[in-house]
């Protein structure tokens, strides 16, 4: 009779155990375990014949460019014709434009013959992974109380894993 008693007991206080850390496990929010690496790269572009967008002349500027040569100047050619001439010189800026790129260039007939652009790539790996859970069911080896005695046992029955390999 005691030891119906005692079993009895111990049977009741495992399934206390069981129904208390079940329910303390379900009001804790299932936490993961987050791995997060991120790798930044530099991508180059190379555009070697940039398209105009647009152009336009911003100012005109004048210049004084000399007309003859110094070694075809003789003394009367000196006397009666100027050797400079004043000319107006359209200063443009043009535009070239893209997806990836802006860029302005001004002068007399300007032109940009290539433009390497570092585009900057950013990639954010979230890992995620669920903690182990520690109730299952499996097969189980060991011994078994009977009442009377310990005995060999083979089955399959609720575990909680304490070890895992």
């Amino acid at each position: 009779m005691r030891k119906k008693i005692s079993l009895l007991l111990f049977v009741a206080f495992t399934i206390a155990i069981c129904v208390y850390v079940s329910q303390r496990k379900s009001s804790i929010d299932i936490k993961s375990i987050i791995k997060t690496d991120t790798i930044i790269r530099h991508d180059t572009l190379i555009y070697r014949t940039p398209i105009v967008k647009d152009s336009l002349i911003v100012k005109y500027r004048t210049a004084v460019l000399p007309v003859v040569r110094q070694d075809t100047i003789t003394k009367e050619f000196v006397r009666t014709v100027m050797d400079s001439v004043e000319v107006k010189v359209p200063i443009t800026q043009k535009v070239y434009e893209d997806s990836t790129y802006k860029a302005w260039v001004s002068g007399y007939e300007p032109q940009l013959d290539s433009i390497f652009v570092y585009q900057k790539t950013q990639v954010i790996n979230h890992y995620i992974r669920e903690k182990p859970k520690h109730w299952g069911i499996g097969l189980q080896i060991g011994y078994g109380c009977t009442g009377k005695e310990l005995r060999p046992y083979i089955g399959i029955g609720v575990n909680y894993n304490i070890f895992r390999w």
